[in-house]
């Protein structure tokens, strides 16, 4: 009896490290997941606010591929995404706005979408409600 129970303890100790080895990549590799989505995001708007730069006054672009979950969107000279705020959070930066062309704004992504104008050489941004 002694020893079936001493060979149960090992074989549930040896279950729960395997279980432990088995999860551990694919937390990082949700990790990955979660820095190229917030990359893409960045990316996009950084695209269209490049093009209104080069557009006329009055041109406009509106970002409507709003992430599900939590984020914040910082617009300056840098598109900034950060997913899931706080502790675990993932972020992507993408800089290719020309500086003091854009005025700086952080959104929630409880909106519906941004607008993005060009007035007076200037991009402004606006949350789509």
């Amino acid at each position: 009896m002694k020893g079936q129970m001493m060979l149960v303890m090992i074989a549930l100790v040896l279950t729960a490290i395997l279980v432990v080895a088995a999860f551990a990549p694919l937390n990082k590799n949700a990790e990955d997941v979660a820095r190229s989505t917030a990359r893409s995001y960045a990316t996009e708007i950084a695209g269209a606010m490049n093009i209104l730069q080069s557009s006329p006054d009055g041109a406009e672009y509106t970002f409507t591929n709003m992430p599900d979950k939590k984020c914040e969107i910082t617009v300056s000279g840098r598109v900034t995404v950060i997913l899931s705020p706080g502790r675990g959070q993932e972020s992507a930066s993408v800089g290719t706005i020309r500086a003091g062309a854009v005025d700086v704004k952080t959104f929630e992504c409880g909106v519906k979408g941004i607008v993005f104008r060009k007035e007076d050489s200037k991009i402004t941004s606006e949350a789509l409600k």
